[in-house]
């Protein structure tokens, strides 16, 4: 608790207004309403390519975000650093935080889909290489704002990982008995 209370704190003290207006920037990519759209859109996507098994598992990987989000917050209740508000707005309770594990799944499933329909191995590595630096960076903007504490950034990842891990290997499952029945 001390560590991730002097990080905050050292953090703090290296702040500019820039700093802040790129940390706001790059904690949107990670915000409820971006993973929404975006949830909506590849859903959408999805549905067209008449890909039902794929869509149903992003909508359960994608709420059921939410839900452990919830679930996690509720049972922690950890009171988020006292330089909260002085940067952006952060409702709710510190541990997890919930961008870092909304981009672990919402980035994480992407790589997932681009997998499933790309066989270039170049494609593959620069999404997967793309996502590794979004996720980083919109946990990095969390502490960078004050909103939350390294742990709860790391919980964050934690949760998604397996989450995430629990949705594509229960997808790859259902897939797997969908074309053994075909």
């Amino acid at each position: 608790a001390q560590f991730d209370l002097n990080l905050a704190l050292a953090l703090h003290r290296q702040t500019t207004q820039e700093g802040v207006a790129i940390a706001q920037g790059i904690t949107l990519a990670g915000s409820p309403v971006a993973q929404t759209l975006m949830g909506l859109l590849v859903t959408i996507g999805l549905f067209l390519r008449r890909e039902r098994v794929l869509a149903i598992g992003w909508m359960v990987a994608l709420s059921g975000e939410g839900v452990l989000d919830t679930i996690l917050k509720r049972l922690f209740d950890r009171p988020r650093p006292p330089l909260a508000i002085m940067y952006t707005s952060a409702a709710g309770s510190s541990f997890p935080s919930g961008h870092a594990m909304g981009a672990v799944i919402v980035y994480g499933m992407l790589v997932y889909l681009m997998r499933i329909h790309s066989r270039s191995r170049t494609l593959n590595a620069s999404t997967v290489a793309l996502a590794v630096v979004l996720v980083t960076a919109i946990g990095c903007s969390r502490l960078y704002l004050g909103v939350h504490y390294l742990s709860d950034v790391l919980g964050g990842y934690a949760a998604g990982t397996v989450w995430l891990m629990t949705c594509i290997t229960s997808l790859e499952l259902v897939r797997s008995r969908c074309s053994n029945e075909a």
